[in-house]
């Protein structure tokens, strides 16, 4: 991620921002409630990544529900994944842009993705497992933790090995076990 701090000058409906530290330069033109935004040189975004663009405040963006990007079968199943996690929906939405199947190691004969943000994969990751009839074992980054959901019983404070081994990128990173109602108690674990 990068980030941009300073003041544009501007003229009419023009501002341009010059970053002092880099050769990086924004440009922002206002018309009729659009935000156009233009950047030359080399403003360092992440690989694939851009801020150009024309930005309304009434306009808004449908972002594609996990079920249209691939990670569910159906409606239904990303709805009973929705009642497990909540509001903490939004942290696999966010972490989930780009999709890849795996193995479903643990022969739980369930559906496995894996998403990262592109140029944040070490950071902005989550899994989804999901069997036909409905359990689920979904895990996500947090910051400095992994949060873990499952409406499997026996394996309310156990991860499957399937979600083990995608934990291995950050093995030091303390373990919640949402499901099992855990926050910060001994059975959470590094």
């Amino acid at each position: 991620m990068d980030e941009f701090s300073g003041t544009a000058s501007v003229t009419g409906n023009r501002a341009v921002f010059q970053d002092a530290d880099r050769d990086c330069t924004l440009i922002f033109v206002l018309e009729d409630k659009t935000l156009a935004l233009k950047t030359e040189g080399d403003c360092l975004l992440a690989m694939g990544c851009t801020i150009e663009g024309a930005y309304r405040p009434d306009v808004a963006s449908d972002e594609p529900t996990l079920w249209q990007r691939g990670v569910f079968e159906s409606e239904a199943q990303e709805d009973t994944f929705l009642q497990l996690v909540g509001e903490e929906a939004s942290m696999f939405e966010f972490s989930m842009q780009l999709i890849a199947e795996e193995e479903d190691l643990d022969g739980f004969s369930a559906r496995v993705r894996t998403g990262f943000v592109r140029g944040l994969a070490a950071t902005m990751t989550a899994i989804v497992m999901i069997h036909p009839e409905g359990k689920i074992w979904a895990a996500v980054r947090d910051n400095d933790e992994v949060r873990y959901f499952t409406n499997d019983p026996p394996c309310l404070r156990k991860l499957p090995k399937t979600i083990e081994r995608w934990r291995q990128q950050f093995p030091e990173l303390k373990i919640v076990f949402v499901s099992a109602g855990a926050g910060d108690g001994p059975d959470d674990r590094p």
